[in-house]
């Protein structure tokens, strides 16, 4: 049996058992790995005391009414990311060099939704409250509908990605 070469991997489509890392046929993949693995951080490495105060003495009402729907709505819609990458993207690339970086975007994701709850904690607002806007406020509603959408469409476990259409339907819900 021949070893894999760089031309056999295939963003999608390609063969399934390409588990070797090198030769890259995305070495720009592997760079960004690389690169996102140097910008290391969590929340808890920044202090809010300046952003409590700001908060609760500095924002208006109604800033503040848009600050908690901004935040609804990143709390959700990162952790649709975080499921997109993860479930529906990854499954289907081929190349390793991909997956991996898409795992750290998975990461990355992941510490977003940290660092919403963080600020959610850090500045005492009612945790189910804000999880719950993406319900009850219509025009977070109406983009999450569409996210899902998206992402039900990559998972359905009949997707022809040879299909032009499929695959313009694929990049469009990544």
């Amino acid at each position: 049996m021949e070893p894999v070469r760089a031309e056999d991997k295939r963003v999608i489509t390609g063969k399934a058992d390409v588990n070797q890392l090198a030769p890259f046929k995305y070495p720009w993949a592997w760079d960004y790995f690389l690169n996102a693995n140097k910008n290391h951080w969590t929340p808890l490495d920044i202090s809010m005391a300046q952003d409590v105060h700001d908060y609760n003495h500095k924002l208006t009402v109604e800033e503040r009414h848009v600050y908690e729907n901004v935040l609804a709505y990143l709390t959700t819609s990162d952790v649709l990311a975080m499921r997109n990458i993860g479930l529906a993207v990854m499954e289907k690339m081929r190349a390793p060099e991909l997956q991996i970086y898409q795992a750290r975007q998975v990461y990355e994701e992941a510490l977003h939704t940290w660092t919403y709850q963080h600020c959610i904690e850090s500045l005492g607002l009612n945790q189910s409250e804000i999880y719950n806007r993406y319900r009850v406020v219509p025009q977070i509603n109406a983009k999450i509908r569409m996210a899902n959408r998206r992402i039900n469409s990559m998972l359905r476990p009949n997707i022809d990605l040879n299909n032009k259409d499929e695959q313009h339907n694929f990049v469009m819900g990544y």
